[in-house]
């Protein structure tokens, strides 16, 4: 069952011009689990990552099949950068760590370049029960977010 925040996080992304949809499935914790019920690959998921550069947080979204090159990342940001911890990235997002969306109001957010090579990325959803499918083309019009060059 869809819920009622899942359902506004949704109505979000479309009054923000964000093509979505809710996909159902059971109960995941790990991308591989809900790609593979959807019958999809991982290169067609997507993961959001909150990570402290220095002395601010910032959302980085990345494909499930890639890794983040630590190196771009620090000369992008200027910093030293850690993955924030279980506390940090619960109070950050409001959601549980493996849930989070691409939605983290108030920070910056990295789109890294690899995400447009797919029409359509399934997203964290708040919930480990609901995905979002989103049109790839439509996260650039995510607030205060840059499309760079981040993955291995």
């Amino acid at each position: 069952m869809v819920s009622d925040e899942v359902r506004a996080y949704s109505q979000t992304l479309t009054e923000m011009g964000i093509e979505n949809e809710i996909a159902e499935h059971p109960d995941f914790k790990t991308p591989p689990e809900v790609q593979d019920y959807l019958g999809l690959t991982l290169a067609d998921g997507l993961s959001t990552m909150i990570m402290k550069a220095g002395d601010k947080f910032v959302s980085i979204v990345r494909r499930c099949d890639t890794r983040i090159d630590t190196k771009k990342l620090k000369k992008l940001v200027g910093n030293k950068v850690r993955v924030a911890n279980p506390e940090e990235f619960a109070e950050i997002t409001g959601a549980p760590l493996g849930a989070a969306t691409v939605l983290n109001p108030g920070l910056t957010t990295y789109l890294d370049e690899k995400l447009f090579e797919k029409d359509y990325l399934t997203s964290g959803s708040g919930s480990f029960t609901c995905s979002i499918r989103v049109r790839s083309e439509d996260l650039k019009k995510l607030l205060d977010s840059q499309v760079v060059a981040i993955s291995e």
